[in-house]
């Protein structure tokens, strides 16, 4: 027999249905051969032939031997016999022709982005022109010739005017104007790019002069000079309006004899209005150091400021505002000093000074020789009211909270405390002189005094303290209490006044 897909192992042969005898298979060759002895005494007939493989599939066929006659009908179809083994990969066919275009599939995600091209040619010119504003930049390398730049920008600008205002726009950088001094102009507004990194440093007797009807922003002022030393100054007449907004002014001269360094300084005219936000102030040195200075008759609105008169050779205060009114809020002051008078703030007018939310501290930092005053109003025939604040007087030899000198004085809900110098009186009356009467009015506050809470010897003041908390006796013929509570004495009292 001959065929393939016998496999490699000689497979098994049947013959009528017993074993075929003496086989022998060749399965290298092709195609493959069996061969074998068929059994002896053989009839003429049609026998049955079966090949078995070494993977047991199996194989048929119809063998006659002997005589052949003639060809019977065909058989009825045989059963579907097992699916052989794969056969060997055909070559590839031609291509077939392209089939129609499917549906568009759904979005795939974004790739990641590519590498930045190449940079394009310059686009033209914008048109930069600005109407009203004046940049001006920085020379490279050179403060004073930044700070020359700067005046001769302003010096430029004319016709400036409430239905033609200016900006005057300044880079970042150190403007130095030397012995200059730059002298602002009604309606132009100077502007810096934010007081970290734009500065106007001055050595003449002040850097710069306010005027009304004008504002100066965003920026820091600092002065040098040796005599009189102020980072900022207003000296105008009339019923302007200023603004000074996130400004930090700094005087760090005065080192001559008996001279004073002022942040900033506001005398004024009659009816002008200053406006202060969000702003620095600090003399630095001098023999009188002072955050903010008001001695004239301006209005002064100050909110969220900050004013520090640093160590003194003499006196110090963190705000003068003698002679001018005011309304204060959000803010803090205080005066340091090693000698004298060390004053958070300094009153004394005809008119009204507002504190609200305000902080005031007197610091004397030496061990003996002077007094420490959280705020003093001296002088005064108008009014001062404090609410919701705090003032400390802190010394070594003298402390007094808030030392009152005519006038009249509204103290609520507040704190006061001088400590812990052997002399310290949280609230003193006396008086300056004046004809009076006077009234002083504390309400729903705190008092703190190592010597008196309240000593009162002003005999044109009556002082009313209600509903108070007090640390310290109270002295004075004036002086009525209603519902205090005195902790050294260890007691309410309803109608009286605790005199330890």
């Amino acid at each position: 027999m001959a065929g393939d897909s016998f496999g490699t192992a000689a497979p098994a042969v049947t013959f009528n249905g017993a074993p075929l005898t003496g086989v022998s298979y060749v399965g290298s060759t092709t195609p493959q051969t069996i061969a074998g002895t068929l059994p002896a005494g053989l009839t003429a007939g049609t026998y049955l032939l079966k090949v078995i493989t070494g993977t047991n599939q199996t194989a048929t066929a119809d063998v006659t031997y002997g005589a052949v006659g003639p060809q019977g009908p065909q058989g009825p179809v045989g059963p579907m016999g097992l699916t052989g083994p794969q056969g060997l990969q055909g070559s590839v066919g031609p291509a077939g022709p392209a089939g129609p275009i499917g549906p568009m599939g759904l979005t795939g995600p974004q790739g990641p982005a590519g590498a930045t091209g190449l940079q394009g040619p310059p686009g033209p010119k914008g048109d930069p022109t600005l109407i009203r504003t004046l940049v001006v930049n920085p020379v490279p390398g050179s403060a004073s010739a930044s700070g020359t730049a700067l005046l001769t920008a302003l010096a430029g600008i004319t016709g400036a005017s409430a239905s033609n205002p200016y900006v005057l726009k300044i880079e970042p950088g150190v403007y130095d104007l030397g012995a200059q001094v730059l002298s602002m102009k009604p309606y132009v507004d100077i502007e810096g790019s934010g007081r970290a990194v734009t500065k106007i440093a001055g050595g003449n007797w002040t850097t710069v002069i306010l005027e009304g009807n004008c504002e100066i922003r965003d920026l820091a002022v600092s002065n040098a000079n040796a005599d009189y030393s102020t980072a900022i100054s207003m000296h105008n007449n009339g019923t302007a309006k200023t603004r000074i907004t996130r400004v930090v002014a700094e005087a760090s001269g005065a080192t001559v004899s008996q001279c004073s360094g002022v942040g900033i300084s506001l005398n004024s005219g009659v009816g002008d209005t200053v406006i202060v936000t969000d702003t620095i102030a600090r003399g630095l040195t001098g023999y009188r150091t002072l955050g903010f200075s008001a001695y004239g008759t301006v209005k002064v609105v100050m909110r969220g400021v900050t004013g520090e008169g640093l160590p003194s050779t003499f006196t110090s205060y963190g705000m003068d505002l003698r002679n001018s009114d005011a309304e204060v809020s959000d803010s803090s002051f205080t005066g340091t000093c090693a000698s004298a008078n060390c004053v958070g703030i300094l009153t004394g007018t005809p008119g009204k000074v507002l504190l609200a939310n305000v902080t005031a501290t007197g610091r004397f930092t030496a061990p003996s020789g002077g007094t420490a005053s959280g705020i003093a109003n001296i002088g005064a025939t108008g009014l001062l009211t404090v609410s919701n604040s705090r003032v400390y007087a802190e010394g070594t030899s003298a402390a007094i909270g808030i030392e009152h000198l005519d006038g009249n004085l509204v103290l609520l809900n507040s704190s006061v405390r001088a400590a812990p110098a052997t002399f310290s009186k949280g609230l003193t009356v006396h008086t300056g002189g004046g004809a009076g009467p006077y009234t002083v009015q504390i309400h729903q506050s705190q008092i703190e005094g190592g010597t008196r809470a309240v000593d009162a010897s002003s005999p044109v003041t009556s002082v009313t303290v209600g509903g108070t908390f007090l640390r310290g006796g109270v002295s004075g013929a004036l002086v009525n209490c209603l519902a205090v509570y005195n902790s050294q004495a260890g007691g309410f009292y309803p109608s009286t006044c605790p005199t330890n």
